[in-house]
Parts: structure tokens; C-alpha cells; sequence
């Protein structure tokens, strides 16, 4: 296959982490593939959501099968977090880098006043995000950014249609929400196709970090991937608590995934026909009891042919059992929908 953009190198691949699809981009990589899908939401007047992955994305997917949905069905899954690129490890996969999405924000705002694409950033404490938008004008000049509060809520069904239209008035190519996982990514693909923004994203604390609302850590600890625990002693109250339960959810599923997806027969494989005709085959027959590897080669698979908007046709389901590797049953599932949907 060939890149979606002509002088983008392709994803490396996908890997599955405790049901979790998560793309092995760099920070050039992801910002390409934004500005891709911004070129082709305008273009076919559809809306790509991005997620940025990390440890409390895959416990809170672990434990809530709706934002599990949500993180299965984004056209990219950024690795958000240096405990992702090393627990990947032991299932046998590898994320080259982690992408932060703190660093990510102020890149696309730099691309943006290049080429005159125009940014949104919605959500975050009261001013938080009309100081962010300011800062940004001055880095980078000619930048055609607005900020907004955006709607308060606290369930979705709270959002109104007045909300709606508010976000529509604003006329964006990339949307920056600012509303904390899971939050914001469930409000994007509940809104995705109301609001007609072409690259909508979850920024989360990003913005509180550009303003100094929120200091982060040193760079070595962010290299070192202790900046959770930079983050923990500055803000114990709200974090102590939710570090607490994703070591304690993350750390075993990571551990069991890593266990079954190893203790398994031998020499399964996966046929992709990708040049017979328009939908992509993927036939499992011969994939025999699924290992972690099969599992990471079917996320790839699957997410590439969505990132081509190429169909997939899975064959010889009923001789695998895909229930064996955590939420692997449930990502083809999506992407074989997807497919039937298109």
C-alpha cells in the first residue's frame, strides 16, 4: 500500500493493548496524517476524530464498554504515554516514541499558520482557553485560531442544540477539546456529525500546560516517564486517587494479555489479499489460536484499511477464537461494520 499523503511516511503499524488500538506514529507522522483527514473531511464533508492514548484512556476503555467503542472507532490513536511504549513490550509489540499531546498542540498551531488552516480550542477552566488562543497568535503569526468556553456539562444529554449550533458558528478544520478523557472523546463521537468539524481531538490538560495552569514535569522526567508522578505530587487531590486505580486495573490486564497472547500454539498466520479488488480480505482461517502478534497484525490490518477507506471483509471468523485476546472479538467487529456502513 501507499501512503494517504504523498510525501507522508506511512504508520508503522497498530498494536492492541487491553482492547485498545494504539498507532505507532511519531510526532511527524501524526501530524501528517491530521492534516490528511483535515484535507479529506472538507473534501468529503466527514468528520475524523483523534485520540491521545494513554494509561487511564485503556483502564477507563477496561472498564466502561462505550468509551472502549469510542477508542476502537478513532481514525488515529496517539501513544500519549511513555507506560504505553514500554508495556507494549510485553506483549511483544513496539511503539517507537511516545507523542505528547501537550507538545502536539502548539506543532499543529505552527502548521496552521503556514497554510492557513483554522484551529478551534473548546473547553478547559474559564479564560484558559482565550489565554492559550492569545499565546499561540504570538508564536506563531498569521495563526487563524478562536477559543470558547464550549457547553457545560456533565452527562451528553445535558449538550443542547444551542451548544451545538454555538460550535458550528465557529467554523473550524481542527477542533481542540479540552473537556478531560473520557469526556471529551465521548462528546466528539456523539457530535461528530452534528458540528461537520473535518479533525476533531481530545487535548485534555494540554491547555492548562500552554497557560501555566499546570507546570510539567522536567523534560527528563517526561524522557523517563515520570511525569505521572510529577503530576501526582502537584496535583494529589484530583490525580493520587485516579493513578491509584490505573496501576491497579493496568498493570494486571497488561500482564494477563501478555500471558494468553504467548501461551499459545504455534505458526497461526493471517492472509491479507489487499489487491484483488476494492475491499481488503483478511482471512483468519489458518490464524489457529490467536497470539499477541496476530492480534497487533489484525489492528494494523483493519486500521489502515480505514485510513485508506478501503473495506474489509473478515473470513474464517468461525475457526478463530478471537475472544481469547481482550476486546480483539470486539475491534473487528467495528471495523466489519464500519465496512458494511460505507
Amino acid at each position: 500500500m501507499t501512503a494517504t499523503h504523498p510525501d507522508t511516511e506511512r504508520r508503522a503499524g497498530s498494536l492492541l493493548i487491553a482492547g485498545v488500538p494504539v498507532d505507532d506514529v511519531d510526532m511527524d507522522q501524526a501530524m501528517d496524517e491530521i492534516w490528511e483527514f483535515v484535507r479529506r473531511g472538507r473534501a468529503q464533508q466527514r468528520t475524523f476524530q483523534v485520540a491521545t492514548v494513554n494509561v487511564d484512556f485503556v483502564v477507563n476503555a477496561i472498564l466502561d464498554p462505550v468509551v472502549a467503542r469510542v477508542l476502537r472507532s478513532t481514525a488515529l490513536s496517539i501513544p500519549d504515554g511513555m507506560p504505553l511504549v514500554w508495556g507494549v513490550r510485553l506483549l511483544g509489540g513496539r511503539l517507537r516514541t511516545r507523542v505528547a499531546g501537550a507538545d502536539l498542540v502548539p506543532l499543529m498551531c505552527e502548521r496552521a499558520a503556514q497554510d492557513g488552516t483554522r484551529i478551534a480550542l473548546i473547553g478547559a477552566g474559564p479564560g484558559v482557553a482565550d489565554r492559550a488562543a492569545s499565546l499561540l497568535r504570538e508564536r506563531s503569526p498569521g495563526l487563524d485560531i478562536i477559543a470558547t468556553q464550549g457547553p457545560s456539562f456533565h452527562h451528553l444529554d445535558d449538550v443542547t442544540q444551542a451548544d451545538i449550533e454555538h460550535l458550528r458558528t465557529l467554523d473550524a478544520d481542527i477542533g481542540c477539546f479540552a473537556f478531560g478523557h473520557p469526556k471529551q472523546d465521548l462528546f466528539i463521537e456523539r457530535f461528530a456529525s452534528e458540528l461537520s468539524i473535518p479533525l476533531m481531538i481530545g487535548v485534555g490538560g494540554s491547555l492548562d500546560f500552554l497557560v501555566g495552569e499546570q507546570r510539567r514535569a522536567p523534560r527528563w522526567m517526561q524522557r523517563t516517564g515520570l511525569e505521572w508522578l510529577h503530576r501526582a505530587a502537584t496535583d494529589p487531590r484530583r490525580l493520587v486517587g485516579r493513578y491509584a486505580r490505573d496501576f491497579r486495573v493496568f498493570g494486571p490486564a497488561l500482564v494477563r494479555q501478555a500471558r494468553v497472547g504467548r501461551a499459545t500454539s504455534e505458526g497461526g498466520t493471517v492472509s491479507v489479499d489487499s489487491t484483488s479488488g476494492p475491499e481488503i480480505v483478511v482471512d483468519l482461517a489458518k490464524a489457529g489460536t490467536p497470539t499477541n502478534g496476530i492480534a497487533h497484525e489484525i489492528a494494523t490490518v483493519s486500521r489502515l484499511a480505514a485510513l485508506d477507506d478501503r473495506l474489509v471483509e473478515f473470513v474464517g471468523l468461525e475457526q478463530v477464537d478471537l475472544g481469547r485476546i481482550h476486546g480483539l472479538a470486539q475491534l473487528v467487529a467495528v471495523h466489519a461494520s464500519a465496512a458494511g456502513d460505507r
